[in-house]
């Protein structure tokens, strides 16, 4: 079963999928004024800006969980596509 994690093709989609996502907004910020608590305004930001935010300000924590969402949820995919697709221990065709 571990068999992909050994494939350094496993791990090169894994990267290019990871850059592939990038681009898609997981967090959605809300902004509250002091007094009343109202949401002034709410704005999404794409992973590339969250690991921006936290390569700046690594004690912000609050990024963290958005980083292991995008990192497990990628890895989970890619495992999942590479065992249907490449099937470990399956004879391969030879051309």
């Amino acid at each position: 079963m571990l068999t992909p994690l050994k494939d350094w093709r496993f791990w090169l989609n894994y990267v290019f999928s990871l850059g592939l996502t990038i681009w898609i907004p997981l967090a959605q910020l809300e902004f509250r004024m002091e007094q009343t608590g109202e949401v002034v305004n709410t704005s999404t930001l794409p992973m590339y800006r969250i690991y921006w935010e936290l390569a700046q300000h690594p004690g912000t924590n609050e990024y963290y969980k958005y980083v292991a969402l995008h990192l497990g949820g990628v890895f989970l995919i890619t495992a999942l596509v590479w065992v249907l697709l490449v099937r470990p221990g399956a004879p391969r065709a030879q051309a």
